[in-house]
């Protein structure tokens, strides 16, 4: 690993702490006319911080079987952004639309 790499891991490290304590992961996807953006909270509950923090107003909860998580997202000029909490187990609560 060159000193490029190493620079390249401070940098979006960086970016990751920016979001604030609760980020896990931060992914840019490029695609032929917009990019995504994924970040990965730690719980309910700083996601809905970052969600303020971002502006990110489409609140959603997403399920795959008996496993339930929160997103919160936005779109704008070729950009969209998804934010996820971290999954939980069982029925959602009954306010599973506010991130």
């Amino acid at each position: 690993m060159n000193q490029r790499c190493l620079d390249l891991a401070i940098l979006l490290g960086g970016q990751r702490s920016a979001l604030g304590p609760g980020a896990r992961s931060l992914s840019i996807n490029a695609f032929l006319t917009w990019d995504l953006i994924r970040i990965g909270m730690a719980t309910d509950e700083q996601l809905r911080v970052l969600a303020e923090d971002l502006e990110l107003t489409q609140a959603a909860t997403e399920r795959r079987g008996r496993i339930w998580w929160r997103t919160a997202t936005a779109r704008g000029d070729g950009l969209v952004v998804v934010a996820a909490g971290p999954h939980h187990e069982g029925k959602p609560p009954s306010d599973a639309e506010t991130p």
